[in-house]
């Protein structure tokens, strides 16, 4: 192969898709790997060209179907090592196949930390989300949460008052004292922030134009319940 791609995700199915347009032989790897964070996105209007939004497992199957199209090839094994130098790799794949290329491009994506919540892992990609930068809009003036710690939750709530001033910090289990300097900052700027776990998402009916998704607020292991049109997770990756 001219390039092999370690990735086959948003990132990895755009280099495949450009690189067989310049008639390089490539491959994107790992098309059955650790599902892409587009897939966690109900439907998606941060993409030039879809005024009505995508679907996250919409768009991805178009990346696909529109690379091997132009030629590119996707395999659905993934890369378990790497060897060689510029010129001639050798990538070893899981089934213990090993192919050659003379370039190698890492496109593997990112991982987000997911918050300690029992069974968050239903509301991801409508109630629960990562990417304020992404849908931060579609909740513009709507109450928004976000659950992290330290200062690096304190400026992921201060951006998202770009998109709403109903913000509240969960800190989960941490001191408010994690927030060091940006205290006083939070404070000016009317952004709350509770100290006590997550301990339920509370669920109720979806309303009209919403897509599947059922959580409306979070319980605190103290009792108090806070409603929420969105939970954004700043845990890291």
């Amino acid at each position: 192969y001219d390039c092999a791609i370690v990735g086959a995700g948003p990132a990895g199915l755009t280099a495949l898709e450009y690189l067989a347009r310049f008639h390089r032989r490539a491959v994107a790897l790992g098309a059955s790997g650790p599902r892409p964070r587009l897939t966690l996105i109900d439907r998606t209007y941060n993409l030039p060209g879809y005024p009505q939004g995508v679907p996250g497992d919409v768009l991805l199957r178009r990346l696909r179907e529109q690379a091997e199209v132009s030629g590119g090839e996707i395999c659905e094994q993934t890369a378990t090592r790497i060897d060689g130098e510029d010129g001639d790799f050798q990538v070893q794949l899981s089934d213990g196949e090993t192919l050659r290329a003379r370039k190698i491009i890492l496109a593997m994506g990112v991982r987000d930390r997911r918050p300690d919540v029992p069974n968050i892992e239903k509301h991801e990609g409508h109630f629960v989300r990562y990417c304020p930068v992404c849908d931060g809009y579609e909740h513009t003036d709507k109450t928004l949460g976000i659950v992290g710690s330290g200062s690096s939750v304190a400026r992921h709530a201060l951006f998202l008052q770009t998109f709403s001033n109903r913000i509240h910090i969960f800190l989960h289990g941490e001191s408010g004292d994690s927030l060091g300097k940006y205290q006083g900052r939070l404070r000016e700027n009317g952004i709350v922030w509770h100290e006590p776990r997550i301990v339920k998402i509370m669920e109720g009916a979806r309303e009209e134009g919403e897509s599947e998704y059922s959580g409306r607020g979070v319980c605190l292991e103290d009792g108090t319940e806070i409603e929420l049109a969105v939970l954004y997770g700043a845990l890291g990756c």
